[in-house]
């Protein structure tokens, strides 16, 4: 086993500046499998029967877990569940199995808590050269990847993580070399593998920001954002808002018992989520800003919009299959190349490549591979909320059921008939409404 070696050095810059990004949070110091210090972050009101997502938040040179490199504040989203390994120094470049002390972290954690199989990873600095690397190494195991500020960018290019969503950007102002060995500076150096992933047809974004030295930025954390709703729902943020919008309104159906309404409104928005793309429809993926998608999941394998129901466990765990096979997480089969496109005509200049890079709204080039697996995220992410609202409404029928049988109006058989029509599948609500029907024609006796 490998022990971490600390480096004599003073907190850096960067690893200051995690630190100062963490809000107060409750948090563990953890030891991983290999023995080295972690520290985890969970929401308060931890619910054992939901799934969450592993987010691993990697410190600067200098640093260590603790902040999760300013992602503890994350666990509040009550959806995620956050790590920060403390690293020994040569993490960045995948040194000491650093790479196996966050797998097996994940792994760990896994056991412990109902995790995603996939996680999402952010690094800063030295962190974001860990980060990057991780991503490229291991693309089967994460779902998104943010890395900012490195003070190096590897020189290898795994096509298997080309549709894994990249964010990643650089000061302006950054351009020092992280060390005198290195060939580039960090503004050098950014953009020479955003070209990279340009070139390798990956779904990334990129920036360059205006006025910022060896700082994180409001932009970069705004990135961070979006590549995570991204990677984890298959939408930008304005239109899982209104998806999000349009879920909600089904609950005033629900609290007013009108269950049949509720449940055609989330058969449609299922339907909407799974509906392959009109074959006109533009090959990119929809910018930032957009509220309506541009590409569905189609395709010979593709099956019909199915409600998920309270009683379809199969359903609740459709996400995590999806997830835990290669081919949907990245499009293709781990021994399939990635999905070919077009050469893209050639700028007349770098400098004019590079603005074009700056304005790309994640995705460079066609990428079908990320088109399809953000479709299916897409799709499982509505189908999940459309189960979770499910299951709220089989609880409020079954309590609909119970003040029938309580007081029985004169139209009670009707209004029995009615939610068992609606929920036909639903094993719950149908020995409720059996029991009711029972109870109708032969009444207990009362107590006195």
């Amino acid at each position: 086993m490998n022990k971490p070696r600390w480096p004599s050095v003073a907190l850096v810059a960067a690893a200051a500046a995690c630190l100062a990004a963490a809000a107060p949070a409750a948090e563990q110091q953890r030891t991983c499998p290999m023995g080295r210090e972690y520290y985890l972050y969970t929401p308060d009101n931890l619910d054992p029967a939901k799934t969450y997502w592993l987010v691993v938040g990697v410190h600067g040179k200098g640093g260590n877990g603790k902040g999760a490199c300013g992602m503890a504040r994350w666990a509040a989203k009550g959806t995620v569940i956050v790590a920060g390994p403390s690293c020994p120094d040569g993490y960045q470049r995948l040194l000491h199995e650093t790479d196996k002390q966050v797998l097996g972290i994940a792994a760990a954690l896994r056991k412990e808590f109902r995790l995603y199989p996939k996680f999402f990873i952010y690094g800063f600095s030295g962190g974001a050269q860990f980060a990057h690397r991780f991503t490229l190494k291991h693309p089967d195991q994460v779902i998104g990847c943010s890395a900012h500020s490195a003070g190096t960018w590897t020189d290898s290019i795994n096509a298997q993580a080309a549709s894994v969503p990249f964010a990643i950007s650089c000061g302006e102002n950054d351009t020092e070399k992280s060390t005198p060995l290195a060939p580039l500076g960090r503004h050098e150096w950014c953009q020479k593998f955003a070209g990279k992933l340009a070139d390798a047809d990956f779904y990334f974004k990129v920036r360059f920001w205006p006025g910022v030295a060896h700082n994180s930025s409001r932009g970069s954390a705004r990135m961070t954002e979006d590549c995570f709703v991204l990677a984890t729902t298959g939408m930008h943020e304005p239109e899982r808002q209104a998806v999000e919008k349009e879920l909600q309104a089904v609950l005033p159906l629900i609290g007013a018992g009108r269950f049949a309404e509720a449940m055609e409104q989330l058969r449609k928005l299922v339907g909407a989520a799974a509906a392959p793309a009109p074959a006109d429809a533009p090959a990119a993926p929809p910018a930032s800003g957009s509220t309506r998608p541009t590409a569905g999941l189609s395709g010979p394998g593709a099956q019909p919009p199915v409600l998920p129901t309270a009683g379809q466990a199969g359903r609740a765990t459709s996400r995590q299959e999806v997830l835990t096979d290669t081919g949907a997480s990245t499009g293709v089969q781990e021994s399939s190349p990635p999905a070919a496109a077009g050469p893209a005509a050639p700028p007349a200049d770098e400098g004019t490549r590079l603005a074009g890079l700056q304005e790309n709204a994640w995705g460079w080039r066609e990428n079908a591979a990320a088109r399809a697996a953000l479709a299916r995220m897409r799709r499982l992410y509505v189908e999940e909320q459309a189960a979770a609202l499910t299951r709220q409404m089989e609880k409020a029928a079954i309590e609909k059921i119970a003040a029938i049988e309580d007081a029985p109006p004169a139209d009670a058989a009707a209004r029995l008939d009615a939610i068992a029509g609606t929920f036909a599948d639903n094993p719950a609500v149908a020995a409720a409404v059996a029991k009711a029907r029972a109870n109708l024609k032969n009444p207990p006796p009362r107590k006195p």
